[in-house]
């Protein structure tokens, strides 16, 4: 590695280093289940919700849900919360109702209702 590249990398690490991946990361299949297709109403299916810049929305049987509360860390928004994977964490997804569902991880639990507009709730950058 030649010292350019050397000093580059370390300078990217101590500007970003939040931007660091912990948790398991999902295999592709795994990253877009249930984006085109939803899972069985009523039972709890393994699902990776992106988490990088907190729990917002997610995309689930052509659409995009919103959290009805939206769950950051304690940085606040922009941040995954506090004991969870970044950018993915795994947990349980349930499909209560076509207007509601229940991401489940690591204790806590964040409800999301149908967007009134097909679009996330902000981007992540």
């Amino acid at each position: 590695m030649s010292c350019r590249l050397a000093i580059s990398a370390l300078a990217v690490g101590l500007f970003f280093p939040a931007c660091g991946t912990t948790g398991d990361l999902p295999t592709a299949a795994e990253e877009t289940a249930y984006a085109d297709s939803a899972p069985p109403q009523g039972e709890a299916v393994d699902y990776f919700i992106y988490t990088h810049c907190g729990v917002e929305s997610l995309r689930v049987d052509g659409r995009w849900w919103h959290a009805v509360e939206p769950l950051y860390g304690g940085d606040g928004p922009r941040s995954s919360p506090d004991g969870w994977g970044d950018p993915y964490q795994q947990g349980e997804l349930t499909l209560n109702s076509d207007q509601s569902i229940t991401f489940e991880a690591e204790g806590a639990e964040v409800e999301f209702a149908l967007a009134p507009e097909d679009k996330p709730m902000g981007m992540c950058m």
